[in-house]
This record gives C-alpha cells, structure tokens and sequence, in this order.
C-alpha cells in the first residue's frame, strides 16, 4: 500500500537526466506554456512521471490514480511548493523545454532562438 498522504512534493527530488528531463517536460510546457491548470493535467503524462520519480517505498502498490490524486493535492494545498518544483522543471530541463515548445514564426523574434541562446550563456 503506498504512503503518499504525507509526503510533501518539496521533497520530490528528481534525477535530472535526460530520461528524466523527457518525463517532466510535458508538465511544464502544459503548465507555463499551454497555461493548462496543474490539476488538470494529462493522466498518462503525471503517472509516468511520478513513477519514475517518487521513491519506490512510497509508491508501493500506487494505482497511477493515487499518483495523480498525490500531485492534484499537492497542487492545491501546497501552490508554492509545486510551482517552484514546476519552475525546476524548466531550470534542469531547458534544452528538452525548448526542443519540444512549438515555437511559431521567426524562431528569433518568436522564443526559440532566444530560448536556444539563453541555454548557450
């Protein structure tokens, strides 16, 4: 059974590997980019991340839909928390963010070469 109840998502401290950086992606660009409520996100997208993230003792015998109840209650009773974890997503990850944001228009003036350069400095 798993014990998530009282584990607060500032201590959720991802590897930030590639891997990784794939699996949070999606959250933050639903997130910053499609302006997508943070409870409200992608069922299948949350439970692979949360997944591979959580530690393994507290996920044990976890449906992907107490992983997914975990992080909307996260998202509303700890707004802080989870906004500068979703904040870390794009700190870590910056290359996949930018890679995957489907950026419109001329990529400099647009975001993408900017974001590019940004990752370069």
């Amino acid at each position: 059974m798993s014990n998530l109840s009282n584990y607060p998502i500032s201590s959720l401290q991802p590897a930030w590997t590639p891997d990784g950086c794939v699996l949070a992606t999606p959250i933050y660009i639903d997130i910053e980019v499609n302006h997508q409520n943070g409870s409200d996100l992608s069922f299948s997208t949350l439970s692979n991340f949360l997944s591979a993230f959580l530690p393994a003792p507290l996920i044990n015998g976890a449906s992907p839909g107490v992983l997914c109840d975990w992080w909307a209650n996260s998202w509303v009773t700890n707004a802080n928390d989870t906004g500068n974890f979703v904040n870390a997503i794009n700190a870590n990850c910056s290359s996949q963010v930018c890679d995957a944001v489907d950026w419109p228009g001329d990529p400099d003036i647009a975001g993408i070469g900017v974001c590019n350069q940004r990752r370069r400095s």
